[in-house]
């Protein structure tokens, strides 16, 4: 019988000073702990910025235990433009983590860690229920972003239901916005989910489309209310070696979505000229910073009174 064993070592350069032991291991540590899964056989060399990563990643893990029971948490809410009507037609809800030693904690750092933990459908079930409690003062549609972790939990359309009947909020003011991935996309419990919640009245967009597994045969099934195309492929309509690939991008989505009768939505848009090229590839309705930045509702609600 043969083995094969690879050796992988973190190591870190002293150079004068006197760190002392504890402080050596744990550099070495760190470094090793970069390289598993990413490299074999190999000498991992610790960089002085990792260990305030480092710190910074347990920081966060441990902060999100009690961040909820803390209030640390809150929503903003940016609009979604209909750019023929000059004016929002839509709010996506996002979430913010603002802590006193951390600051403020982008979703890109912390949604991985409440996905590891677990956090994640608790972490959901506070933007479900503060999103759905504020679209009716907002008196427009409420856009939620949902995980496939959270479309996993059985009890999400009954919770659903419940929360928009005791605030008397009918489902079809509820978006859920599910990113297009192969994961969800392929998985027979989860599209089952997604069309119970359908048939419930609960609307249902595709986020980041464009960029994952995209399955005409199982979009004309679901029906979406909208898809949403990825900020990454509007980026392109501003980068002159990329400009045609994504007008050809987005006029097969256009083109998709009108055959299927459902609506598109192009995020990302920060400038005039993206929101004229969208325009005139057939797209009317977007969401970015040109039209409006995240903002907490009671800035949303000044700004409405005040125009």
């Amino acid at each position: 019988m043969e083995f094969n064993i690879s050796l992988s070592l973190g190591y870190t350069l002293v150079r004068g000073r006197n760190p002392g032991f504890y402080q050596v291991y744990k550099e070495c540590d760190i470094a090793l702990y970069r390289g598993k899964g990413t490299t074999k056989n190999a000498l991992i060399l610790f960089r002085p910025q990792e260990e305030e990563q480092e710190h910074r990643k347990r920081q966060i893990v441990l902060g999100l235990k009690t961040a909820i029971e803390r209030g640390e948490f809150f929503l903003v809410y940016q609009p979604i433009y209909d750019v023929e009507l000059s004016q929002p037609i839509a709010y996506e809800a996002l979430i913010r983590w603002y802590n006193k030693n951390l600051g403020l904690v982008s979703p890109g750092e912390f949604i991985p860690y409440a996905e590891a933990t677990g956090l994640i459908l608790e972490l959901g079930r506070y933007v479900i229920d503060k999103a759905i409690k504020d679209s009716k003062r907002l008196n427009l549609p409420v856009h939620i972003n949902l995980s496939a972790r959270q479309l996993y939990d059985t009890s999400l359309p009954n919770y659903l239901e419940s929360l928009t009947k005791m605030e008397e909020l009918p489902p079809d003011k509820v978006v859920l916005e599910i990113t297009e991935s192969q994961d969800v996309l392929m998985d027979e419990y989860l599209t089952s989910q997604i069309k119970i919640l359908q048939l419930m009245g609960f609307g249902v967009s595709l986020d980041d489309f464009g960029t994952g597994y995209s399955n005409i045969v199982l979009l004309n099934e679901l029906r979406p209310k909208n898809l949403k195309i990825d900020m990454s492929i509007v980026r392109m309509l501003e980068t002159p070696y990329e400009e045609k690939e994504a007008e050809a991008i987005i006029r097969a989505i256009v083109d998709i979505a009108k055959a299927l009768t459902i609506d598109v939505v192009a995020e990302g848009v920060d400038s005039k000229l993206k929101k004229e090229k969208l325009y005139a590839l057939g797209v009317n309705k977007m969401q970015g910073f040109y039209f409006g930045k995240p903002e907490r509702l009671e800035v949303l609600l000044n700004l409405s009174n005040s125009s």
